[in-house]
């Protein structure tokens, strides 16, 4: 049963700038999941990579376990933080010119708490309403 499994379809669904300090900047990012399976999943481990405008965001991992329903749909919040000394001079941009949409792409693996199952690889591309 658990080698039918289908990745869960990952967007990011918010970006919001929570915090901006001289030399780093935490961003409040929500992932929506949505379980094309007939079974939940439970996830262990959210793998992300996050790039915004082109440029990298964040990349990381969920810190808590979660469900999302058997064909259902779970939203997760992530608090993140970047390095000015990044690319973040060019995000910073970004969240100055107001509430805009900008694209994005967001790719990763979900790790999930079932024995013997390998983890599902995720990728999705899209539009995001900055929020500041």
């Amino acid at each position: 049963m658990t080698r039918d499994l289908q990745p869960p379809g990952v967007s990011l669904a918010a970006v919001e700038l929570a915090e901006m300090g001289l030399r780093s900047q935490r961003f409040r990012l929500t992932l929506e999941l949505d379980n094309p399976n007939t079974v939940a999943l439970p996830v262990r481990r959210l793998d992300y990579d996050v790039l915004l405008a082109g440029q990298q965001l964040a990349s990381g991992y969920s810190e808590e376990a979660f469900r999302v329903p058997a064909g259902g749909r779970e939203r997760i919040t992530l608090l993140v933080s970047t390095d000015l000394l990044s690319s973040a001079d060019r995000l910073y941009m970004l969240f100055q010119r107001g509430d805009r949409a900008v694209d994005y792409d967001v790719s990763g693996r979900v790790r999930l708490d079932l024995p013997l199952t390998p983890s599902l690889r995720y990728s999705d591309r899209g539009e995001v309403q900055l929020q500041r």
